[in-house]
Order: C-alpha cells, then sequence, then structure tokens
C-alpha cells in the first residue's frame, strides 16, 4: 500500500536515509535529517509519500521530492531527492503518485530526478519505470517530464 508519510513515519525514512546515503563519500547528520524529514512531511510544498508493508505497517520504500522557485523560468520546479522501494511494483506506484501530484499543482512546470545509480541494471530497471510513467531522457543522468 502507497500513502502520504506522517510525522509518526519520520524516524523509519531518517533510518532508510540513512541506509541510502552509505553508498556516498558523506557523514549523516542525523539532527539534520531528521529536521528536513520533518519540514518534508509536514509541508504541503514538498512530496513524501511511502509505501508499507499491510500486514506489519513497516515502510518498505519511499518517494521524496523538493519544489522550489524556478531559477531560469516561471514557475516552480520539483525534484525527487530520493526514490526506493523494496517490494516489486511499489516504486512505479510512488512515481505516478509523484506525477498525479505535480499535475495538480499548476505553479509546477518542470519535474525531474538525476539517475545516478552506479549499478547498471539497477539503473536499467528505474530508467524503464521512469519511461513507463512518462519521465523523458534530457542528457547525461536527468529525466523529466513537463
Amino acid at each position: 500500500m502507497i500513502r502520504p508519510a506522517v510525522l509518526a513515519d519520520v524516524a523509519d525514512l531518517v533510518f532508510l536515509g540513512t541506509l541510502l546515503a552509505r553508498d556516498y563519500p558523506l557523514t549523516t547528520d542525523q539532527k539534520k535529517m531528521t529536521a528536513m524529514v520533518n519540514e518534508a512531511v509536514a509541508s504541503n510544498q514538498h512530496f513524501f509519500w511511502v509505501s508499507e508493508d499491510e500486514e506489519t505497517g513497516d515502510i518498505t520504500g519511499a518517494l521524496a521530492a523538493v519544489t522550489n522557485d524556478n531559477g531560469w523560468a516561471k514557475g516552480k520546479n520539483s525534484t525527487i531527492l530520493a526514490w526506493v522501494a523494496s517490494v516489486r511494483g511499489d516504486g512505479l506506484k510512488l512515481l505516478r503518485e509523484y506525477k498525479r501530484w505535480v499535475k495538480s499543482r499548476p505553479a509546477i512546470k518542470v519535474a525531474g530526478m538525476v539517475v545516478d545509480v552506479d549499478d547498471l541494471e539497477k539503473r536499467l530497471r528505474a530508467v524503464r519505470i521512469l519511461h513507463r510513467v512518462g519521465f523523458e531522457y534530457r542528457g547525461g543522468p536527468n529525466y523529466m517530464f513537463t
């Protein structure tokens, strides 16, 4: 099942973020991550949805995106910061919900993400899912829909 994240999910989402960040050469700051996740979950300006196991209630995936003013054109941008799902099919469901959310906000003129997955098989799987939802390749690791 997918649903909007709620404040009760913050600790689990910070843990998930820590797992995602372990492949990057940086030290995570739990206080900063918690503050950012709290803000993203509480705000209607950002998108934060989760997939969860219907029997246990455990979070099995998430899609987080921030929205801000477009620096070079009218309107706003929305950018996916994190997208992960451990249950087959949930990644696609999360992306579809994100696209519906973006399309329901006329101020958002473009949405995108950078696919920076080193594992070729995982990257190709992510790109196939992005294409199914309507994202287009825009050079380098960039995918967008308008």
